[in-house]
């Protein structure tokens, strides 16, 4: 593989155990593990809730005596190597955001905290803290220009909330410079199909996020970890994801065996049968899932890593699952582009009110 996207929560989740020295040690000792074992492996991080001590907690820059110096400033020092610009060092620093070109792509990581629900900073300012998005906007604008294609690559998904519409307004305005989208969080293997409701009378599928699978097995799942296939550096080249490759560690077995196996799970494209890995595409999988439930129960145990395979969802749990899976400014109206009258407004409700990302 040529390089890394880690897309942050490095410290353990005994968040009231923590401190700001001890979250900074963690910090310096993973990135280190990554200097020290792949030195030649260009590595671009974004930062996870769980960094900051206390947790979610990310006051916008203006916040002078809450100022997260103490864990932007590390990481710049620490990740100066690869973030090789005094731009992204000095957004890094501030904002706890970047922008780097590399290999011809262009890499941006979004401080997502910055639409974290959890972040009571966000009742000083939840539009948009420390301008990111219009920072964002220009970055995109300017690559736009240049013809040069972009990585997303931030923590926390997009969701529902007032800036998520935003973040997915301008996706959408830059859908063909914005070549991928890569989060983490869930700690699940999962996906979001972005449809467009507002440019299109007939609802069409204009970017993925992929939500790729934790290395930790908090909770009820295996480890895991993805290595994407991605068209390379060549003049026209798309820069979209033409394959991802997961692989596991079976947790269960590896307890009782005390050896530790990491093994291929699965290809998108083999698993699905898929030609290629366009939002169609992935449109056209969860449209398949209604009706093919051995192809569903595949995804559904992919979720967990292949934690249970002898779990089942049917139902509603099999409405509500490929819904999830469906992002827009409303979901009501995107399950109901796929197949109408599949769940209610108040069993949507329902089911986004119990499934929250932690």
């Amino acid at each position: 593989f040529d390089w890394i996207y880690l897309t942050g929560d490095l410290p353990a989740h005994n968040d009231w155990e923590q401190t700001k020295s001890g979250q900074v040690s963690i910090f310096n000792k993973i990135i280190g593990l990554f200097n020290e074992y792949l030195p030649n492996k260009p590595l671009f991080y974004s930062i996870g809730n769980h960094e900051s001590d206390p947790v979610n907690s990310f006051p916008p820059s203006s916040i002078t005596e809450y100022s997260m110096s103490w864990l932007y400033d590390n990481a710049a020092e620490m990740l100066k190597k690869w973030l090789n610009t005094p731009d992204a060092i000095d957004t890094l620093k501030s904002g706890g955001y970047y922008s780097i070109d590399f290999n011809g792509l262009r890499i941006i990581s979004l401080q997502t905290n910055y639409h974290n629900k959890q972040n009571w900073w966000l009742l000083v300012n939840s539009t948009d803290p420390d301008g990111m998005l219009q920072w964002f906007i220009e970055k995109l604008l300017d690559a736009e220009k240049k013809g040069i294609k972009v990585h997303v690559i931030g923590h926390i998904a997009p969701g529902d909330d007032p800036w998520s519409q935003n973040y997915k307004k301008i996706v959408l305005r830059f859908e063909n410079t914005i070549s991928a989208q890569f989060f983490g969080h869930s700690h699940k293997d999962k996906f979001r199909v972005l449809m467009d409701f507002e440019t299109s009378t007939d609802p069409r599928p204009y970017s993925v996020v992929y939500i790729g699978p934790s290395v930790t097995s908090m909770t009820e799942l295996n480890p895991g970890f993805r290595i994407y296939t991605v068209d390379g550096n060549y003049n026209e080249s798309s820069r979209q994801v033409l394959d991802h490759d997961t692989y596991i560690l079976n947790i269960t077995d590896a307890n009782l065996t005390n050896k530790p196996k990491w093994i291929h799970e699965y290809s998108a494209k083999d698993a699905y049968n898929m030609t290629n890995l366009t939002p169609d595409s992935w449109l056209s999988l969860l449209k398949e899932c209604l009706t093919n439930n051995n192809l569903f129960l595949k995804y559904y145990h992919y979720i967990s890593k292949s934690f249970n395979m002898e779990s089942q969802c049917s139902g509603h749990c099999q409405h509500s699952t490929i819904c999830s899976c469906l992002s827009t400014f409303s979901n009501i109206s995107a399950c109901d582009a796929i197949a109408p009258n599949l769940v209610t407004p108040e069993q949507m409700m329902l089911y986004e009110a119990a499934h929250q990302d932690c």
